[in-house]
């Protein structure tokens, strides 16, 4: 290597040199390495082919002809670096041989400006990670090499929640809990090889792009591991604080087929993950459905407190020889879409556990009761009675009909107080306990 190449080469600058068919010729290190490729995928290869036909057409020519008539042509213009545009001050000079124009010679480099836009528009500035903007623009670019690629067709995002951050700021303060978030992206980055990204979603959510995985049971490898190295202890102070996570994965092609769809559907996996207490999870069609499911009951049972949808019934309970001990107060849902009496097909792990929705139904038992019993009313009133005997009348003779219960269970399940009954949440049922009836 001579020192005139020598000297190309460590300059931080882009330089280039290209003939008057428009071909490279020679490009130094830098270019390449901003550009992605080796100098042999570069060199011989005209700048249509590199830099696209419409960029060619509409700009570059332009000012390459500019300067081969012997202008030296500057310029600033937006250029696209692998999955990133840049502003970069462009200059062309002339190059002569035996006082003839043979060549342009092009230096590029990204001004300090805009170098420091670039890195905000696609950077965290708490963590120096990637963004969220940078991975729509990766993934992007990601998908698009896998379909144009005859081997390396697999492509996974991982969604990396980190739990305990919030416990973090509120005992250590934000400064290092923005220290353990900042160094647990770093714990994932050096897990992942160098062609792997690592982004900062949102909070404490962190994402990894794997790129050229062989099988789908890769990621999960790799998932267990990021989860290891995150859970490592981390020593403050004479105290260990521990950061775990749970991890959710999306395939591509497996779960999507563009960008919206992969990320949504690794978010998925993620909730799922978190919901089961799982290290991580590769999404399931299942489970996703499932998942829907339970949002879209959990939507309308909400509205169905708000319209008033839930009606209270009696139904007697009586014992063996058919003698009336209580009633249960059961809940309705009359649905404006379905039938009273429809039998609803709950997901397998749904339940009403929530604080708030189990208020809204013991309030609403409540009230329930207290329009069957006034206030002031007495249980043994000759207003209770008969009512829940023309409940049971409804049935049929009522000496004759059996309900799977004894006595014991009854007396077990109902409540002690007409006002008193916590678990009717899990079960959509409530005991009334009455006093003995005359025979």
């Amino acid at each position: 290597m001579d020192a005139y190449e020598y000297i190309v080469n460590i300059s931080k600058d882009f330089i280039t040199l290209i003939n008057r068919d428009y071909v490279y010729e020679i490009v130094n290190d830098s270019y390449c390495t901003e550009m992605g490729r080796s100098r042999e995928e570069i060199i011989n290869r005209s700048v249509a082919e590199i830099w696209g036909k419409e960029k060619f057409e509409n700009s570059l020519k332009r000012y390459l002809n500019q300067c081969f008539e012997g202008q030296e042509v500057h310029y600033i213009d937006t250029f696209k670096f692998g999955p990133f545009e840049k502003y970069m001050h462009v200059s062309y000079y002339p190059y002569r041989e035996n006082d003839e124009i043979t060549h342009v010679a092009v230096f590029s480099h990204v001004g300090e400006i805009e170098s420091k836009l670039t890195n905000y528009e696609y950077r965290d500035a708490v963590t120096g990670l990637f963004n969220r903007r940078s991975l729509d623009v990766i993934l992007d670019k990601e998908i698009e090499k896998a379909k144009r690629s005859k081997y390396e067709k697999l492509r996974a995002v991982l969604f990396v929640s980190l739990e305990n951050l919030a416990k973090v700021n509120q005992v250590y303060g934000h400064e290092i809990g923005d220290l353990l978030l900042e160094n647990s992206g770093l714990r994932i980055r050096r897990t992942l090889r160098s062609s792997d990204f690592v982004f900062r979603f949102a909070g404490s959510e962190l994402a990894a792009i794997l790129t050229n995985i062989a099988k789908n049971t890769d990621a999960g490898k790799v998932a267990q591991k990021i989860y290891n190295n995150v859970a490592v202890p981390y020593r403050f102070k004479e105290t260990d604080i521990n950061i775990t996570c749970h991890i959710g994965i999306a395939l591509y092609p497996d779960d999507g087929a563009d960008k919206s769809t992969i990320v949504q559907k690794a978010a998925s996996a993620l909730a799922e993950a978190k919901k089961r207490n799982m290290d991580f999870l590769l999404f399931d069609a299942s489970l996703h459905e499932q998942a829907v499911a339970r949002l879209g009951l959990e939507s309308q049972i909400a509205k169905a407190f708000e319209k008033g949808q839930f009606e209270l019934h009696y139904q007697p309970v009586v014992d063996t020889n058919g003698k009336i001990h209580g009633a249960e107060a059961l809940i309705r849902w009359n649905h404006p879409h379905r039938p009273l009496g429809t039998v609803y097909s709950l997901p397998p792990d749904f339940r009403l556990d929530e604080e708030a929705q189990a208020l809204r139904i013991d309030q609403s038992v409540r009230q329930g009761i207290l329009r069957l019993d006034p206030p002031g009313s007495d249980s043994e009133s000759d207003q209770t009675v008969p009512r829940l005997r023309s409940g049971l009348s409804q049935i049929g003779d009522h000496r004759n009909q059996m309900y799977g219960r004894s006595r014991e269970d009854d007396q077990a399940d109902a409540i002690p107080s007409r006002y008193r009954g916590r678990d009717v949440h899990r079960r959509f049922r409530y005991g009334i306990l009455l006093p003995r009836l005359p025979d």
